[in-house]
């Protein structure tokens, strides 16, 4: 084994597991300690499979790690989620006197947009300056945006954009929308849209979904017309999904028809996640039947699929038919999640079934192994409730393993005044109004 075939061995690796092998062939022989390139590439192969551990000890085992050995290992925590780490490593990078180049420094500043750190993400601008990196590739520009957009400093973003981007490409213009969006500086986002030289999904999709995240769905709705009208980029999955979930929130099946006679147009009617959208959609727009309809021509249907079905009945108080979805996910081999629990859960409620109901909760714990949250629990005590079996709704509240909230005390005041049990009504109020005392309807 020599240098110049371990090489060929690293370049041509296809899989993680082979990678391992030749590391270990690698430390046997020698070379990964007497040739620094070696190392480098071992590392950066092991960042495009995303071997975390393994790369840090290739990188531990490096003598005098050098600048793309630091920037890999770097990127590949920022893969991995771990902001924190990533940044660790580019305070190492400068504590060995490495001068940081844009590579590293891009890096180290997502690391601080994701993990927070705005006094480390100001630490790496002054870096920026004095070691004179800005030239004239926006990049740095565009990550220091995103970075003051994450630390919600949106003035700083806008005094980087303005006046250190000098030639400012389309992600510069996206990185400021999408960060003001973050922010719900929706008014200040579109004027940044407005003046765009040109625009990708990326800012509409933005845009689109900025509005209905802030419970803006008709003016999400208006954004997506208006995408479509302008025609300069292609209406994608992500942008149908935000407009779907805006005609959801409105409840409106004209605007659901609206798109998806868009979404045939478009060829897009065969990707699951839309049609689970679609599925949403069509249930709160009032037509369930035509979510159905969409549920039964799903193929290869996940558990968002099922669940939107069953929701999409509990929607309706169809707890019939909803029991009856969820008994064909399980035939079908579907594992349920606790979403999907707590749509069933939700149908028997609004449909009084409680036997079926304790069934369902019985086999999530036992069967499917799955903890309930309180909103499990929540749907058990309001069904006991509307059935009037107030003081087994008392006896399942006190023997609950969490602490009931006051969405539950308020469940059990209301049942216990409709049936006229007023001393488990007086104290349910209590406890309601102990939890949240500022709350005027208990």
């Amino acid at each position: 084994m020599n240098q110049r075939k371990l090489q060929l061995l690293l370049r041509n690796c296809g899989e993680l597991e082979s990678l391992k092998k030749i590391h270990a062939r690698a430390v046997i022989s020698g070379l990964l300690r007497a040739h620094q390139s070696v190392a480098s590439k071992l590392l950066s192969r092991y960042a495009e499979f995303g071997g975390t551990r393994d790369a840090r000890k290739v990188f531990d085992e490096i003598p005098s790690p050098d600048i793309v050995s630091f920037t890999s290992l770097i990127h590949l925590y920022l893969q991995d989620q771990l902001p924190g780490r990533a940044f660790l490593v580019f305070s190492q990078l400068v504590h060995c006197g490495l001068p940081p180049d844009s590579f590293s420094a891009v890096g180290a500043l997502s690391a601080c947009g994701r993990g927070g750190n705005l006094i480390g993400g100001r630490i790496v601008h002054g870096m920026i300056l004095r070691f004179q990196l800005m030239g004239s590739e926006p990049i740095l520009g565009n990550a220091l945006v995103d970075m003051y957009c994450r630390n919600e400093r949106i003035r700083a973003a806008k005094l980087v954009f303005k006046h250190m981007i000098a030639v400012k490409d389309l992600s510069s213009w996206t990185s400021l929308l999408n960060g003001l969006v973050m922010n719900n500086k929706l008014a200040s986002a579109r004027r940044v849209l407005n003046k765009m030289p040109s625009r990708n999904d990326v800012a509409w999709n933005s845009m689109i979904t900025g509005y209905i995240q802030h419970k803006m769905p008709v003016q999400g709705l208006i954004m997506f017309k208006r995408m479509k009208a302008a025609g300069d980029c292609p209406l994608t999955a992500v942008t149908f999904v935000a407009a779907l979930s805006g005609s959801a929130d409105i409840g409106s099946i004209y605007q659901t028809q609206a798109i998806h006679c868009c979404i045939r147009k478009s060829s897009s009617d065969s990707s699951v996640t839309i049609s689970n959208a679609l599925i949403d959609s069509y249930s709160k727009g009032g037509c369930p039947d035509c979510a159905r309809k969409i549920f039964d021509y799903i193929r290869n249907r996940d558990v968002y699929s099922w669940t939107s079905m069953i929701s999409g009945y509990a929607f309706h108080s169809q707890g019939t038919e909803a029991l009856a979805v969820f008994r064909y996910m399980l035939e079908s081999g579907a594992i349920p999640n606790t979403v999907t629990f707590l749509s069933v859960l939700t149908a028997c409620s609004h449909g009084g079934l409680l036997v079926e109901a304790q069934k369902v909760f019985y086999e999530m714990i036992h069967t499917h192994h799955l903890y309930p949250r309180i909103e499990h629990y929540g749907c058990i005590v309001d069904l006991l409730g509307r059935v009037g079996r107030i003081e087994e709704a008392v006896e399942f509240v006190n023997k609950m393993p969490i602490t009931p909230d006051a969405v539950i005390w308020r469940s059990l005041l209301s049942a216990s005044l409709v049936n006229g049990n007023l001393g488990v009504a007086e104290m349910a109020g209590q406890k309601a109004i102990e939890l949240q005392p500022d709350d005027d309807g208990v």
